[in-house]
């Protein structure tokens, strides 16, 4: 997903305040590699979209109040989607069951494993494109946001417990969890289940 005219807005106004030509072009580089991803992430929280905007936009306010830091930082990616992740839940929670929307996981893992193999592009049915979907439904919220971290951003399990706020214990035994369950529903499609795998753990 591109970056729209409010977000293009928003880094314009940001950036144009920043006096140091070199911290400017630094930031330009961090936000261009990093928007998309933030923005997608963001809009899985059933958060309307200025929302999200403005979260992106306070975060990069404050990651320039700690300019000084940024080389300390181990992974920018993973920090930056953890300090989105608590934005926003701070802004949005309300007790609500259903936080989060990763219903097009499943389209987004499809298309992952199509690419991957030619192979799959004549042996892949409704059949099995209704069985990916059936088995993700049934993984819990924070179980999706495991797998969703893991292959939309590729981050490592330790780089997905910072994000989440988790120890890492706490997201091997959800990707267990969740690989037992895709298991037992995808037992008659084994390539996407050998293909998640191999996400998972390579």
């Amino acid at each position: 997903m591109g970056v729209n005219s409010n977000q293009k807005k928003h880094k314009d106004v940001y950036f144009s305040a920043l006096t140091s030509t070199t911290c400017q072009q630094r930031f330009e580089e961090i936000y261009h590699a990093h928007i998309d991803a933030l923005y997608h992430y963001g809009m899985k929280f059933n958060a309307n979209r200025e929302l999200i905007e403005d979260c992106i936009q306070d975060l990069f306010a404050d990651l320039w109040e700690k300019k000084n830091e940024l080389d300390t930082i181990r992974s920018l990616r993973s920090y930056l989607l953890g300090a989105l992740r608590r934005k926003v839940l701070r802004k949005v929670y309300s007790g609500r069951e259903q936080l989060y929307d990763f219903e097009d996981l499943t389209e987004f893992f499809e298309m992952k494993l199509l690419q991957e193999d030619n192979n799959t592009l004549t042996s892949f049915t409704e059949e099995h494109s209704q069985q990916i979907k059936n088995a993700f439904n049934k993984l819990t919220e924070k179980q999706k946001e495991v797998i969703y971290l893991r292959f939309y951003n590729q981050l490592s399990f330790k780089e997905i417990a910072d994000v989440m706020s988790v120890q890492i214990r706490t997201v091997y035994k959800l990707a267990h969890r969740a690989i037992d369950m895709l298991k037992t529903e995808l037992s008659s499609c084994t390539t996407a289940l050998q293909f998640i795998l191999f996400c998972l753990y390579s």
